[in-house]
């Protein structure tokens, strides 16, 4: 696991064990630390919106809480995109 963290531009295959190059990658760890908080905020989110349009179907009929949860998530995937899209150029690219 090491060798995969480490920045070095020859790392090695999970499934060959075979070295290769990987020459767009600067700091996979950084990239890691940066989107971990993040990605887990995004996954609560998430699970919150599953929580609440499930409980929003079979409790209520009105579906404002469910199109007001939707709207949440939607707003929630974006902004995750934007901040995945902002750490690749950063860490990645």
């Amino acid at each position: 696991m090491d060798d995969y963290f480490s920045g070095n531009k020859n790392e090695k295959d999970r499934s060959t064990g075979q070295h290769v190059d990987s020459p767009g990658s600067k700091d996979p760890r950084g990239f890691c630390e940066e989107m971990y908080p993040k990605t887990l905020i995004f996954g609560i989110i998430c699970v919150l919106f599953g929580i609440i349009s499930g409980a929003g179907e079979f409790f209520t009929k009105s579906n404002i809480v469910t199109s007001a949860a939707l709207i949440v998530f939607i707003v929630a995937v974006l902004v995750y995109c934007n901040l995945m899209r902002k750490a690749r150029y950063k860490y990645i690219k």
